[in-house]
């Protein structure tokens, strides 16, 4: 078994010591860690070569990361591959967390581990498009399903995101009634065919039943963050914009309406026959934009 050195410690160590340490243990699949904020980083992938560490980070705000799960076990990358949820992210519950250092915890987690490239799912991707100094901690980003600006905020020429649907607008204002996590749930399960194509809809809705949800998070976020979330800066490192061409939630063609994202380091990579969620619908088409961006992007240049 390989043994990783972390600045990471088990929860337990975490509530005795009350403090950060760097120590080596061996790690197993969906072993769980913890940063001193209360971070969870779990190992769900493990492949010998260069060592990368790939962080996943899910949407929401406050869909755990499980299911990124499925997207993990497709990719085959040299390195180990975590799945990644912030305090009081899905049921990663904590205590005292401050929504407002939301990017500053994911920026805290990144620094735990060498060689990071981290992907952004949705949610994910705009919180790594906010912080200007994540680049600094990252051999490499991949926005996967994101935007450039608020969903509120559609660019000229380009269609809106799935928001101003009526069905949506309907659906959002009964969860803001009685917010609960059940409630997040069965909002996500009712929209479900804006995040999955039809040939993968049943298969969408089960990743969807088995994900964890945490309203609090969505709320405390969301009031922070979405309507005023813009991208603050433009990656000068390696840096993957995929996303499906079928995705009314977060339309790729916003970024291709943004000349500030036509630079020579940032590739973009459109799926056709894909949604949301595109790894559900088109597999093989997702693992290999993600692997080849990683070893020719990343891995060659090290």
């Amino acid at each position: 078994m390989r043994m990783i050195k972390l600045k990471l410690i088990p929860l337990l160590l975490i509530t005795v010591l009350g403090f950060f340490s760097c120590q080596a243990q061996a790690l197993t699949p969906h072993s769980p860690l913890y940063t001193a904020d209360g971070t969870r980083l779990r190992l769900v992938a493990s492949a010998p070569g260069k060592n990368l560490n790939l962080l996943l980070v899910p949407g929401g705000p406050g869909m755990g990361s499980e299911y990124l799960e499925s997207l993990a076990k497709i990719l085959n990358i040299p390195g180990d591959i975590w799945l990644v949820d912030l305090p009081n992210n899905g049921n990663n519950l904590q205590s005292d967390v401050d929504y407002k250092e939301w990017s500053q915890y994911l920026l805290r987690a990144i620094n735990s581990l060498d060689n990071a490239v981290v992907l952004g799912h949705s949610y994910g991707g705009m919180l790594l498009l906010a912080e200007p100094k994540f680049e600094k901690q990252v051999k490499g980003l991949i926005l996967l399903s994101t935007i450039p600006v608020s969903m509120s905020q559609t660019p000229p020429g380009v269609k809106p995101s799935y928001i101003h649907e009526p069905e949506v607008v309907k659906a959002a204002a009964e969860y803001n009634e009685q917010p609960s996590d059940g409630a997040y749930k069965t909002l996500l399960q009712d929209l479900s065919k804006y995040y999955f194509c039809k040939k993968s809809l049943s298969d969408g809705k089960k990743i969807l039943d088995q994900t964890q949800y945490n309203a609090e998070a969505f709320i405390g976020v969301g009031s922070i963050f979405m309507n005023n979330y813009k991208a603050h800066y433009i990656p000068k490192v390696p840096t993957l914009i995929l996303g499906g061409l079928e995705d009314p939630v977060a339309p790729q063609s916003w970024f291709s309406a943004d000349s500030r994202f036509k630079k020579p380091n940032i590739i973009k990579v459109e799926i056709e026959g894909a949604s949301h969620f595109p790894w559900v619908e088109e597999p093989k088409k997702v693992a290999d934009a993600i692997e080849h961006f990683i070893k020719k992007n990343i891995v060659s240049s090290n």
